[in-house]
């Protein structure tokens, strides 16, 4: 569009064309440059922008346990630790 008002520029017969062709030109410069300044602001901020995504396949045959063990679940190996001799 900018492109096409400089043809129209050029064809400009008076100083009225001119100046009027020029305002339009000038319109859509600041159009340009406030998207230009808007998409390097959003692309700056992106930057800021983090997504983290973990995937996982579950195997076979697991259960995935859901929390922290049970109390017995750890103590029975403490036990067994006990009962062998070892010290825990």
């Amino acid at each position: 569009m900018r492109l096409k008002y400089l043809e129209f520029l050029k064809q400009s017969k008076n100083m009225e064309e001119v100046l009027q062709v020029q305002n339009e030109i000038n319109s859509i410069q600041e159009e340009i440059e406030s998207t230009a300044g808007r998409v390097e602001f959003l692309s700056h901020q992106s930057f800021y922008s983090t997504i983290n995504l973990t995937f996982y396949q579950p195997i076979n045959g697991y259960k995935p346990v859901d929390g922290p063990p049970a109390f017995f679940t750890r103590v029975v190996p403490l036990l067994k630790q006990a009962q062998s001799g070892l010290s825990f």
